[in-house]
């Protein structure tokens, strides 16, 4: 919205001075940030946005956010932008200069926040090349994590890739688009990084240029928070305020160490006297001030991912520090392990389906180049040896290409002579020329489940009187087979959860999903069935068995279903598991219940019927 705003005032003084050609330029860029906004959020109901009263310095946004499914969405009506400061854009050759909201603090504050970057970091993002590495795709959703370049590291001299959300990446777009306007010389040319000459960074057109010299500002958060904090009353959302009155002239962080121990420093900033009859006395103004900086931000993002996903090879994939950093800026405690434990399922999803991160044949080029296809997706191989290298050397064209659930194959499943020579056929699982990526680590949990659920069903068959010593040397046999593949295919998958999970398309996911009481027995059947529908080869037969005993059980129950499944009769051998799903939907259209309510067994299901089907779900 800032960013709109300063195109906006742009646009209105530009007209005002007829610069009609300047104008549509800058009103195009208008168009394409407010499209941006609108694709993004969803707006409050006209009823509601009129209760505001606007003032002077007034931006209206009238957008809502959903936070997280299940609680209180953020509204934010408007915001007052009359405390920030202003920046100048010179329009012309001849120095036409317009003044406009200060977009760049905004901005730069996002990035170090969403990818933990250093203030001067973000201060100094090339607008050449901080999206050297991005890919622009319209079907990634807004959440998704893409590459931001970090030219001028002091730790990292020759640059790094971080990690940003593609809703930040579009945001800092936009904002190269407006600084494209500025026809002021300092920046048109690269200048000297925090101009010094002898830089080991050189020249460089940095993308929030602030001033000529750009300086790097520590941006003071209170404005922000008094903004974010306004937007959770306006939504009666319940939180703690971190802000606190003090006195001007004492700095935030002397205020809050008195204040820890009970103390506020005097520092008075006037003298005042109410006639001039009377004496001065001395005076001290008061303003909002609050121990959340820029800094406190990158140490919160390194310690709330350190809590939540305890990888912190992962965690410098995103802020792209080292390991030993991110230990050093982690800085939790066992209350605030204790804190974000209790969201942690808000954030952390219990379910990826293997269907919705599937590789499929359009996201990859006719011809491959291994080294872009590394760079990309960042795939593993294993078990790699002197006779038999990595599949990854042996990508090159899509016709070639096997896309299998668990892994691409360059070789269309055609084991080439030195695979059969040392592994056999078809021994994917300790396979080198089986490419795994991040995609497939959905389909890979669910291949280790089958295969544990047969060893399952082969140490029961053990426990049968009729089984002959020979039979079981056999069921031996296949036990430890089917424990090694599962054993190699794990190897895979704790080397891909170090890259992070894949996620889709969130409405696809949410959609596909329901969760039921976290820990019961019908909870984790649910998502067994979930993530393996429409996947019949990643199916076990204790899975399938479940499935078809408990569509037995329906049809008894609810006689009019075996009529309405006549016409997918044949899928109850090919899928049995999405067959069971798609019996579950009907029987709850049937009932007029909602699926929800069939599977979580509400009290107000009084009904025999409904009980039945209720207690066919504890299979």
């Amino acid at each position: 919205m800032r960013i709109r705003k300063s195109a906006e005032e742009c646009y209105q003084y530009c007209k005002k001075n007829d610069f009609d050609e300047i104008a549509a330029d800058v009103k195009s860029i208008e168009t394409e940030i407010s499209e941006f906004i609108n694709k993004t959020e969803k707006s409050i109901n006209k009823e509601d946005a009129n209760k505001q009263i606007p003032v002077e310095n007034y931006l209206p946004i009238n957008k809502v956010i959903e936070l997280i499914d299940g609680y209180r969405p953020l509204k934010i009506f408007g915001v007052d932008l009359s405390k920030f400061k202003r920046k100048s854009i010179q329009l012309t050759d001849m120095g036409l200069v317009c003044q406009h909201s200060d977009y760049q603090s905004f901005a730069s504050i996002v990035v170090s926040a969403y990818a933990a970057q250093r203030a001067s970091n973000a201060s100094w993002l090339d607008a050449n090349n901080f999206d050297a590495d991005y890919v622009q795709d319209n079907n990634l959703p807004m959440e998704s994590l893409v590459d931001i370049r970090i030219h001028t590291d002091k730790s990292k001299p020759a640059g790094f890739e971080s990690l940003i959300s593609k809703e930040v990446m579009e945001i800092l777009l936009l904002a190269r688009k407006l600084r494209g306007l500025n026809r002021n010389t300092n920046y048109v040319n690269p200048i000297k990084y925090q101009g010094n000459e002898h830089s080991k960074f050189g020249k460089l057109k940095p993308l929030l240029q602030n001033s000529n010299s750009n300086s790097v500002q520590n941006y003071n958060l209170v404005l922000f928070l008094e903004i974010f904090e306004k937007c959770l009353i306006d939504s009666e959302i319940e939180f703690v305020s971190q802000l606190r009155f003090g006195p001007v002239n004492v700095p935030p962080q002397d205020f809050f160490y008195f204040a820890r121990l009970g103390s506020v420093p005097l520092s008075y900033s006037y003298y005042i006297r109410d006639n001039q009859s009377e004496d001065f006395v001395p005076f001290s103004s008061v303003e909002y001030k609050s121990s959340i900086t820029v800094h406190s931000l990158r140490k919160q993002l390194v310690t709330v991912f350190d809590v939540l996903i305890g990888d912190r090879e992962a965690i410098g994939m995103i802020t792209g520090q080292s390991e030993a950093t991110v230990g050093y800026y982690s800085d939790s405690t066992p209350e605030i392990e204790s804190e974000i434990g209790k969201h942690k399922e808000l954030v952390v999803k219990n379910l990826v389906l293997p269907e919705a991160v599937a590789f499929k044949e359009d996201h990859l080029e006719q011809t491959i180049d291994y080294r872009e296809f590394a760079k990309k997706y960042r795939p593993i191989t294993t078990h790699m040896t002197n006779e038999v290298g990595s599949g990854l050397y042996d990508l090159s064209s899509k016709d070639d290409l096997a896309l299998n659930w668990t892994h691409l194959c360059p070789f269309g499943n055609d084991c080439p002579n030195e695979v059969v020579r040392t592994i056999g056929r078809m021994n994917c699982h300790i396979c080198p020329k089986a490419i795994s990526t991040r995609h497939h680590a959905p389909a890979i949990a669910l291949k280790i489940k089958k295969l544990l659920d047969d060893v399952a069903d082969l140490t029961a068959q053990k426990l049968n009187v009729n089984v002959s010593s020979a039979d079981i040397g056999g069921i031996n046999y296949e036990i430890k087979n089917k424990l090694q593949q599962a054993s190699c295919w794990k190897v895979r998958k704790d080397i891909i959860d170090k890259y992070g999970i894949a996620i889709g398309d969130k409405e696809e996911v949410v959609n596909r999903m329901k969760y039921k009481v976290p820990g019961t027995f019908k909870h984790n059947l649910w998502l067994r069935l979930k993530e393996a529908e429409n996947i019949p080869i990643l199916q076990s037969d204790k899975l399938k068995r479940i499935s078809n005993r408990m569509v037995r059980k329906l049809n008894k129950v609810v006689p009019e279903l075996a009529e309405m499944l006549e016409s997918i009769e044949g899928e109850v051998e090919d899928d049995p598991v999405s067959f069971l799903l798609t019996s579950l939907k009907m029987v709850a259209e049937i009932k007029e219940i909602s699926l929800e309510e069939l599977l979580d067994g509400k009290e107000k299901l009084i009904s025999d019927d409904n009980k039945k089907l209720l207690e066919i779900l504890n299979v």
